[in-house]
């Protein structure tokens, strides 16, 4: 299995070498090292960089993605219910702010 560099993950998916190595700072997505100490990547880091960017996607916070990747399936089911929760409670009030400027758009 050929390791991939900082480069070859930032080309596949179009993460940042700073978020890759803010990633790795704070434990979320820890690569293995070379013997001069560059940060090397294989196919489970991929599919879990991958997965990190699935709920960055959905704006999941990183200290509840970090756990997310670690829990068991019902527990990940039950914490994307308590997100998808949350994420109508936004919409519904960013719904109610639109009507609001275009009330008084038509107010003017």
């Amino acid at each position: 299995m050929k390791m991939k560099t900082v480069r070859e993950v930032r080309e596949l998916t179009g993460v940042s070498a700073r978020t890759l190595r803010y990633y790795d700072q704070i434990g979320l997505l820890k690569p293995t090292r070379s013997e001069v100490g560059y940060r090397l990547y294989d196919e489970d880091d991929i599919v879990r960089l991958k997965q990190i960017l699935r709920y960055r996607m959905v704006d999941m916070p990183l200290d509840e993605i970090m756990v997310m990747l670690t829990d068991e399936h019902d527990e990940i089911k039950r914490k994307l219910h308590a997100h998808l929760d949350r994420l109508v409670n936004k919409k519904e009030v960013l719904e109610e702010k639109i009507r609001w400027v275009e009330e008084m758009i038509e107010e003017m």
